[in-house]
């Protein structure tokens, strides 16, 4: 086997399936990487017979083959390997004795016979969902944090995938709390549940690029499931038995309900963590009463004692968390009602008026699309996300620039909004100053293009009015062609040409050849 890469392409690659490669395994094959150049396509596997991933690589088959090599030797020789654009050639004899070359360097390695390696197994394709990358990554994110660290109960170590009709759902649990996560899909499903473990979600995640315009396809079978995307396929095993029956765990008749602003309340239990120490299971006591909520912590080191101003539905009531649990929750909320408030009274102070939404199925339903303005959109948000609302808009050919916010943004996510047409792109928090002259900017640009698209549309009519022969004759005119030139071409008399070009300037409103040319080239007549 001899075969031919460019560095970043085979380190890429490397990295995906290094997940998949167990740390201790009774099997030494397992810790190798198999490299299977067999058929047209160079694909690199690693499996450790609960997780699977296969990938593609981009390279140059020079001689057919495939070999097994430690996944950790490996791994490190390319990875120093100089140059992310260097050619590295790599090639095995008979006998799986491996020559990795890059430049100057020649690294000469033992393999083992590729057909020793356990290949991922095939399940069928008949059972899926399809979503997009960024969704899945997101609802990953949201969810991966209550799932329980040990393997005391097999179950809580993973998380609750079901389906239903067109609505995905994702649970977590480890005795303590508990993460619910609900999204539309674009399609109708049959229905679908299933126990995902949690190391294979938590790696998928790391592998997705988190674009909403690449989809990851899922397939499900009796005692696997199996993600598609891009150049890559992960297949785990799936946790066996019944999930908990978490709708008897939840109740919907709250006692107390409190609203408060998320950023305070985190800054406020990060300041008392100063206090306790990792293996302290020292409470954070909450005392809510009509419109203040007290935050008390007393530990060996001493006590702290903050208020917050809420807004309060219900009973007073003191109670007391654990303040990790609090702040993995409140870390993984980007959008609230709060922030929402503040960035709608940012805009109301210079005039804006402006219509607030939990949802972008709530927005899609409620406001009124015709008027112009402009939209402030998070990246995330429940439900459909900022970039999927970004494609509906677009579907619909609804015409309102977008700004999007985000306290997780990035590069790519940025670039990719951008690409689709959003006319900013801010990280939160964001200056107010700079909102509210991006969003007064862009609502005037609106005004101004509706307002020309409006005139065109009415000049447009006005020429649609027109006689067939008073159009014609005026693209004629359009051309500074004379009366007699026009009567000539049409095989028309020329004092019929003179009616005809006054009768339809007339109702143009228009005199010169100049403004008949402005006029048609205004209304798209001309090219």
């Amino acid at each position: 086997m001899k075969l031919s890469f460019e560095k970043d392409h085979l380190m890429n690659g490397i990295n995906i399936v290094l997940k998949a490669v167990p740390s201790k395994t009774t099997m030494p094959i397992l810790e190798c990487i198999l490299i299977d150049a067999v058929s047209d396509e160079i694909k690199l596997t690693g499996n450790d017979m609960e997780l699977g991933i296969e990938t593609k690589v981009e390279g140059t088959i020079l001689e057919r083959g495939k070999i097994a090599l430690d996944a950790k030797l490996f791994s490190d020789i390319i990875r120093k390997l100089s140059g992310e654009n260097s050619t590295i050639t790599i090639e095995s004899d008979e006998k799986y004795n491996t020559t990795i070359t890059c430049d100057k360097a020649i690294f000469q390695i033992q393999g083992k016979d590729g057909d020793e390696f356990s290949y991922i197994p095939h399940i069928e394709r008949d059972k899926f969902i399809t979503l997009s990358q960024f969704t899945l990554k997101e609802i990953i994110r949201q969810t991966i944090f209550s799932i329980s660290p040990n393997d005391s109960n097999k179950m809580m170590t993973g998380e609750l995938m079901e389906v239903t009709g067109n609505e995905l759902k994702l649970v977590s649990l480890d005795g303590h709390r508990m993460s619910i996560r609900k999204v539309a899909l674009k399609e109708q499903y049959s229905d679908i549940k299933v126990i995902v473990p949690g190391k294979t979600l938590g790696e998928i995640s790391k592998i997705l690029n988190g674009d909403n315009d690449s989809e990851v396809q899922i397939f499900f079978s009796t005692n696997h499931i199996m993600f598609e995307f891009d150049d890559t396929i992960v297949l785990s095993r799936l946790i066996e038995g019944e999930y908990f029956r978490i709708n008897q765990m939840l109740s919907s008749d709250y006692e107390t309900k409190v609203t408060l602003n998320r950023r305070d309340f985190m800054d406020a239990i990060d300041r008392a963590s100063i206090l306790v120490r990792e293996n302290d299971k020292k409470p954070l006591i909450l005392n809510f009463t009509d419109e203040e909520m007290e935050l008390k912590m007393h530990s060996a080191f001493g006590t702290m004692d903050a208020r917050l101003a809420i807004t309060k539905f219900g009973k007073d009531l003191m109670i007391g968390f654990n303040p990790k649990f609090f702040v993995d929750a409140l870390r993984i909320i980007d959008d609230e009602e709060t922030v929402r408030n503040s960035e709608a009274f940012t805009l109301r102070v210079v005039g804006l008026e402006t219509a607030c939404y939990a949802t972008a199925e709530e927005f899609l339903e409620k406001d009124d699309l015709r008027y112009p303005g402009c939209i402030i959109l998070d990246v995330r948000m429940p439900g459909m996300s900022g970039p999927e609302l970004q494609q509906e808009i677009n579907k619909r050919e609804i015409d309102l620039p977008i700004i999007f916010l985000s306290a997780h943004g990035n590069i790519g996510l940025a670039v990719d909004t951008l690409k689709r047409g959003a006319k900013d792109f801010y990280e939160k928090p964001v200056e107010p100053e700079k909102l509210r002259e991006t969003a007064a900017r862009l609502v005037e640009e609106n005004l101004q293009a509706r307002r020309k698209q409006y005139e065109t549309q009415m000049l447009h009519a006005q020429y649609e009015a027109l006689t067939n022969r008073e159009r014609m004759i005026l693209k004629l005119v359009a051309q500074n062609l004379s009366n007699k030139v026009i009567a000539d071409q049409l095989q028309i008399q020329e004092h019929t040409v003179k009616i005809h070009r006054g009768n339809a300037c007339h109702k143009l409103n228009i005199r010169t050849a100049l403004e008949v040319h402005q006029f048609l080239t205004r209304i798209g007549e001309l090219d």
